[in-house]
């Protein structure tokens, strides 16, 4: 197994994070581009596009509806 060598921030430059951003010439974000919010909230919700997360914020939106308890790291709310 190979051992990566520990990059310090000094060794970084400041374009380094945009290898993780996601490609913005796909269609997803061109199109969004041209739209209005209330456009692009309505093609989410008509396509599920992307269906990733279309279902991630379905789920959210049903949590959203439960009444808050409290918070809790070990299942006990504080």
């Amino acid at each position: 197994m190979a051992v990566q060598a520990h990059i310090t921030p000094a060794e970084t430059t400041a374009a380094d994070f945009r290898k993780h951003l996601p490609d913005t010439t796909i269609e997803r974000f061109t199109r969004a581009s041209k739209q209005t919010p209330e456009e692009y909230g309505k093609y989410f919700d008509d396509n599920r596009a992307p269906p990733w997360l279309h279902d991630l914020v379905t789920e959210w939106r049903q949590l959203i509806q439960e009444p808050f308890s409290g918070v809790t790291n070990d299942g006990n709310v504080v």
